[in-house]
C-alpha cells in the first residue's frame, strides 16, 4: 500500500506542475466576478460599521450607567485624596469624576479566617516579621497587605537581587495580622483586575488603589478600595473612567 500511495503522491504533484500558472495579468474577468468581488467589499465595508456602531452603543451603555451611580461625598474625597495622592496625581485622576459603587459595613477584620475556606492559609513564623520589602505596612507594623507580588518575583542568590518575572492570571490578595497571628483574604482580583498599590492612613485604615480593564476592553476604571478596621466598614469606589478603544 505504501508504494501505490507514493507512486499517486508523485504523479499527482507531477500532473499539478504541468497546470499554466495564472497571475493577476492572465487571470480572466468578467462582469459577474467584478460584481461579487464588489458585493463582498461592500458587505466587509457594512460588517465593520456595524461593530463600530455596537462598540460606541456599548460605551454610552456603560457611560450612563457609571454615572446615573452616586457621587462620592465630599467628607470621603477629603479623607481619601491626602492618602492616595501620588497615585492620583500619576493618573491625573479628577475627583469629580468619582462614583460609588459599593459600599459594606459588615466585613468582620478582627475574625479569624474560616479554616475551611478555598483561600485559607496558614500564619506561620515567617509571616511574622517587619522586614519584608514586598508587601505593604501598616505605620506600626503589626498588620501588613501582601498584593502577591512575591509569587512573580524571583530571587537570585549572586546579585541578591529581586527580578518580577509576571504574575499569575488572577490575584489574591491578603491582609496579615500579626498581633492577632491570622491572614486572611480581602480582595480576589481576575485576570481583568489589577491591585497596583496600598496605602495606609494609620494603623487601622488602609486603601487599595488598582484598575479594571474590563467591558470587552474598551474601558479602563480606577478603583480605590477603602478599608477602616476599627469601624468595621468597607468601601469600594470608582474614581474615573476612561475610555480607551483597542481597535
Amino acid at each position: 500500500m505504501k508504494k501505490v500511495i507514493i507512486i499517486l503522491n508523485i504523479l499527482a504533484l507531477f500532473v499539478g506542475s504541468c497546470k499554466p500558472k495564472t497571475t493577476p495579468a492572465n487571470t480572466p474577468t468578467t462582469p459577474q466576478a467584478d460584481s461579487l468581488n464588489i458585493q463582498q467589499d461592500m458587505t466587509q465595508e457594512q460588517e465593520q460599521a456595524h461593530r463600530d456602531t455596537m462598540r460606541i452603543l456599548e460605551k454610552q451603555k456603560i457611560q450612563s450607567e457609571f454615572y446615573s451611580r452616586p457621587s462620592v461625598s465630599a467628607e470621603e474625597i477629603a479623607m481619601i485624596a491626602p492618602v492616595i495622592k501620588k497615585w492620583t496625581d500619576f493618573y491625573d485622576i479628577d475627583f469629580a469624576q468619582a462614583r460609588l459603587v459599593n459600599r459594606n459595613e459588615n466585613i468582620c477584620f478582627n475574625c479569624p479566617p474560616d479554616t475551611s475556606n478555598l483561600y485559607y492559609r496558614e500564619f506561620t513564623k515567617k509571616h511574622d516579621t517587619s522586614k519584608r520589602i514586598d508587601v505593604d505596612y501598616s505605620p506600626d507594623k503589626q498588620r501588613y497587605v501582601d498584593l502577591g507580588i512575591s509569587g512573580g518575583t524571583y530571587y537570585n542568590e549572586d546579585d541578591k537581587k529581586y527580578y518580577f518575572i509576571g504574575w499569575d492570571d488572577c490575584q489574591e490578595i491578603y491582609l496579615v495580622d500579626r498581633k492577632q497571628k491570622f491572614q486572611d483574604m480581602i480582595l480576589w482580583f481576575g485576570s481583568a483586575y489589577l491591585a497596583e498599590a496600598v496605602f495606609w492612613k494609620s494603623n487601622d485604615t488602609f486603601m487599595v488603589v488598582g484598575y479594571n480593564q474590563n467591558y470587552s476592553y474598551t474601558l479602563i476604571l480606577r478603583l480605590v478600595y477603602v478599608f477602616d478596621i476599627a469601624n468595621v466598614a468597607f468601601r469600594y469606589t470608582i474614581l474615573q473612567i476612561l475610555l480607551k478603544n483597542f481597535w
